[in-house]
């Protein structure tokens, strides 16, 4: 009793030590340069991070050099068992709203959450001037989401596709 009492402290311990000293401002970076090689650029102005988070402000979004979107916070919660990205106030560029013809312009909230229960997919939730939506991304590059309250679809119905649950988006990248 006492042997499996040591290797769970040890356990514990060992998993605190990784996640607590975890160099999460080198893992963004590598994640940002990453990005660009799709394309896609960030501008931050603060990064701040703690034991189990890491908090990025102000940040500008680049695609192929052109502005396209304005984050106002995103925080990272890293525990390796269960990470969580919360977006706050991401603002499209309205140049680009009116090159896609779209009158999106805000999405209040995004969550993105892995959990080693599920390893094979990170589960979205969005909350916008769109309305509500709830998806996945998978391990076969597959993103869906599906659109539990639509307030417009005047500017989606294009891009959406409806079945019997309501109105979703799907896409392979």
């Amino acid at each position: 009793m006492q042997m499996v009492k040591n290797i769970s402290i040890a356990l514990v311990s060992i998993w605190f030590a990784l996640v607590a000293f975890m160099p999460k401002e080198e893992l963004y970076y590598t994640l940002e340069h990453e990005l660009v090689n799709y394309g896609i650029e960030f501008n931050e102005k603060s990064i701040k991070s703690g034991i189990f988070s890491l908090e990025i402000s102000d940040i500008d979004v680049y695609a192929e050099g052109i502005k396209v979107a304005h984050i106002d916070h995103m925080d990272f919660l890293i525990t390796l068992l269960f990470n969580k990205l919360d977006i706050k106030d991401i603002v499209l560029d309205s140049s680009i709203n009116s090159l896609i013809h779209m009158d999106i312009q805000t999405v209040q909230t995004a969550h993105l959450t892995y959990s080693i229960l599920s390893p094979v997919k990170v589960n979205i939730a969005l909350k916008g001037d769109f309305g509500d939506a709830h998806g996945y991304i998978d391990i076969h590059r597959v993103l869906r989401l599906d659109f539990s309250e639509l307030k417009s679809t005047r500017s989606l119905k294009n891009i959406l596709k409806k079945d019997d649950n309501g109105w979703y988006y799907e896409t392979k990248f």
